[in-house]
């Protein structure tokens, strides 16, 4: 069985208020590119034979119902178009597509509106390939707590302005851990100040002197602290510090919620 197939590409340039009218016979006809002035999405119009064209648009493509055919095409280029139409056309005899269109070269995207976007405490928002970003103005970045935000693969992102990164504060429950230490004489001395975020604390003497170690201590009395000792404590109230003589080393480790 033999199956008439035809494909006709013709490109055309059109001046502004002017109709020009191509022959060749198919079935289905298709706008591969169109520019005005560099506009890639002109106004223009295409009528079938000798009827009066109607709004058309690069990427549509047009079949004929079943067993009907065309034998030409008009194509218009209203008047007052900023320049001529530039246009190319595939008329095709049988089920013909382009399926070659693709983005070349730098693409400019305009997000008119872009809903917010949530990731509630302990999901995670997964992005593969990330190409690169150009971020400009005073932008803002959310995570709030337990929330994660994985990047795959990410080039160069260029940021202009103020953007602001911010990371909420741990969940409720969270421990932080923190250290460091404190020196001890024979002053009373606060070695570590009241908090009610504070769980508890460890106190180790590094030495070389005994330290006592307390609420409320003087020279002589107190929990004792020789060096190398350690005591814990689940208070967040004031807690001091005084050496029996000589000085000592207090590494303080502490866990606030």
């Amino acid at each position: 069985m033999s199956v008439a197939f035809s494909v006709d590409i013709r490109k055309l340039v059109i001046a502004a208020g002017v109709r020009e009218t191509i022959y060749g016979v198919g079935n289905t006809f298709t706008v591969l590119t169109a520019d005005v002035a560099g506009n890639t999405d002109p106004d223009f119009r295409i009528g079938l034979g000798d009827q009066s064209p109607v709004r058309f648009a690069r990427g549509l493509r047009y079949r004929m119902p079943d067993g009907e055919q065309f034998s030409g095409l008009t194509i218009e280029n209203p008047a007052g178009a900023a320049g001529p139409l530039n246009i190319s056309i595939m008329i095709a005899q049988g089920d013909v597509s382009d399926e070659r269109a693709q983005l070349v070269g730098t693409v400019n995207a305009n997000i008119l509106s872009m809903p917010a976007v949530t990731i509630a405490a302990g999901q995670t928002l997964n992005i593969g390939t990330m190409p690169a970003v150009a971020i400009s103005g005073t932008p803002t970045v959310g995570i709030a707590a337990g929330q994660t935000l994985n990047i795959g693969t990410m080039p160069a992102v260029a940021i202009s302005g103020t953007p602001t990164v911010a990371v909420a504060s741990p969940p409720t429950g969270a421990s932080v851990v923190t250290e460091s230490n404190f020196s001890a004489d024979t002053i009373q001395r606060v070695c570590l100040p009241a908090s009610t975020s504070r769980l508890s604390v460890m106190i180790q003497n590094m030495g070389p002197a005994t330290v006592r170690v307390g609420m409320f201590v003087t020279a002589g009395s107190g929990i004792r602290l020789r060096p190398g000792q350690a005591l814990t404590m689940d208070i967040a109230g004031e807690i001091r510090c005084i050496c029996d003589s000589g000085t000592a080393t207090l590494m303080r480790q502490w866990v606030s919620k």
